[in-house]
């Protein structure tokens, strides 16, 4: 420990008060100020942009609602155009295939964590609320909630979606 102490913070060992042995507290800090880099790295930029506690309840509840609400609207749309059904509204949508075989995707909100979470393809995609994007979006792809239901719908259908 000591030689990754002098590694990071070079010979200055009046950063250790000056012992040659780091007390005990001391290096459960240094590790953890370590391990707390790595992962912030190994976040990347995303962790920054896609905070899921950064807004209050009310706040999500209002963008989530409005988001599944416009989604809601452009699926039953799509939905009578490429035959499959589109059911319930606010807390929960549901999207019921019989063609080209029968399956059921899931849209609903996660309040605690501020997402919307989608059980499609046997996949559970889960999305935050982008400032940047102005829209829900999947961190790993980044697409938003109507870009992601138009790939997953593509998927399903085998031509192509566009909602």
């Amino acid at each position: 420990m000591n030689q990754l102490a002098a590694l990071i913070f070079g010979n200055n060992r009046k950063a250790f008060n000056g012992s040659e042995e780091l007390p005990f507290f001391s290096t459960i800090r240094l590790v953890l100020t370590l391990l707390d880099l790595v992962f912030r790295r190994l976040a990347g930029p995303s962790a920054v942009r896609y905070s899921q506690n950064a807004m209050d309840e009310h706040d999500f509840r209002k963008k989530c609602d409005a988001a599944l609400e416009s989604l809601r609207q452009r699926l039953l749309e799509v939905g009578d155009e490429r035959g499959f059904e589109v059911e319930g509204q606010g807390e929960k949508l549901e999207i019921l295939f019989e063609e080209p075989e029968e399956a059921r995707f899931v849209i609903s909100p996660n309040t605690p964590v501020r997402q919307i979470w989608i059980s499609a393809l046997t996949t559970s995609f889960k999305l935050s609320w982008s400032e940047q994007a102005g829209a829900f979006v999947l961190e790993k792809t980044g697409e938003t909630l109507t870009q992601l239901m138009g790939r997953i719908l593509t998927q399903q259908l085998g031509s192509a979606v566009t909602v």
